[in-house]
């Protein structure tokens, strides 16, 4: 990837969901490449980073992610297509760290699913429920609140069902949900106590993943929004 560069600024704190809204993205490379490929690879990197971004369920009618190239660096597609994923994932990491109200940064990563269009709506439904998101406020590792999420949206066997926590500054881990058997509440605990928390699910039942991200549900965010006009 030597000389590719990529640089970008993202705006969005608020009514973001259910695909970007009210996310404003700008996107700059020297990349030469064609505008029908920058397109082509663009849609497919905001399928797993931006759309996967939900801050409070809510949306507005202005949503947009421009990219813009000088195409002045010999590039292959291939690994432009790598970089820029890892520029918008980070983009829609850094946008839901800074949610309003924001006190924790949440990761929602399910694994073991049959297809990737289930594994990514399963997963934007945990990091989506209102439920879920005021129990990591409150450091309550409320194992049901995720799997009742879960199964709004997909059909899965309970009693395959993984849970784990992670976070902390040494990637701490515990794991609360076993098969269906509730295993170390207490360690959760702890680990709900730091800003940046992974919730990790496994359904043991495919070979597809997905990630999305995600914050907490504060007193600061209702604050913003009930004075906001």
């Amino acid at each position: 990837y030597k000389n590719i560069k990529i640089g970008g600024i993202a705006k969005g704190s608020g009514m973001v969901a259910p695909n970007m809204a009210t996310m404003l993205c700008f996107l700059t490379t020297n990349a030469d490449l064609k505008s029908e490929a920058l397109q082509e690879i663009l849609e497919d990197s905001i399928k797993d980073s931006f759309n996967m971004l939900v801050i409070d369920n809510d949306m507005s009618t202005s949503d947009m992610v421009l990219i813009m190239s000088n195409g002045k660096q010999k590039c292959d597609p291939g690994d432009f297509k790598y970089l820029l994923n890892y520029a918008t994932r980070k983009l829609a990491q850094d946008l839901a760290s800074d949610g309003e109200g924001a006190t924790k940064f949440l990761t929602v990563e399910l694994s073991g699913v049959e297809s990737k269009e289930k594994a990514r709506t399963g997963a934007k439904a945990v990091v989506s429920s209102m439920l879920v998101k005021t129990a990591i406020h409150g450091e309550n590792p409320n194992w049901g609140r995720i799997a009742a999420a879960l199964g709004s949206v997909i059909e899965f066997d309970f009693d395959m069902m993984d849970i784990e926590f992670k976070g902390g500054p040494h990637g701490k881990s515990a794991m609360i949900l076993k098969k269906g058997v509730v295993f170390d509440r207490d360690s959760a605990r702890e680990i709900l106590k730091t800003r940046e928390i992974t919730i990790k699910i496994n359904l043991n039942s495919g070979e597809k993943k997905a990630t999305a991200w995600g914050c907490d549900l504060t007193p600061g965010y209702v604050k913003i929004n009930a004075e906001y006009n």
